[in-house]
């Protein structure tokens, strides 16, 4: 249990920081005499982000998570469609750099991210009345 505490804190710390610096990013390439603090964007979205844990309906919830879902197809298929469309394919890349030291946290927090849903699967899984109805839980 606390090993689970201690995974989603440090998932839920680095997705906040992931979340304001792209947030501000696009905010300060679209309005460069708009500067703020990056503390200032955590709390914005960590406000909004406790806004949403205060909803109790599953439908709600299901909407929620379907535009969520929609957003990421959407933004993974505009990233492919941009690499795809604007990439010199005759450009040599030997001596390209894979990546910088400073950002390894939020590589691992990413990282760590993408298998948050693992730790719900078994309580989620013993407190079903019927389980075996739900074999791919």
């Amino acid at each position: 249990s606390s090993g689970i505490n201690a995974e989603y804190g440090g998932v839920c710390s680095i997705y906040f920081i992931l979340i304001s610096e792209n947030i501000k990013a696009v905010v300060e390439n679209y309005y460069s005499d708009f500067v703020i603090n990056l503390k200032v964007y955590i709390v914005v979205v960590l406000v909004f982000i406790m806004l949403t844990s205060f909803i109790w309906s599953m439908k709600t919830l299901a909407i929620l998570s379907m535009l969520g879902n929609i957003s990421i197809f959407t933004g993974i298929t505009l990233v492919l469609a941009y690499v795809l469309l604007h990439m010199d394919w005759k450009e040599d890349t030997s001596d390209l750099i894979i990546g910088r030291v400073r950002s390894l946290p939020i590589f691992l927090g990413m990282a760590i991210y993408s298998f948050e849903g693992i730790g719900l699967n078994l309580p989620l899984r013993s407190e079903m009345l019927e389980p075996e109805k739900f074999p791919y839980v």
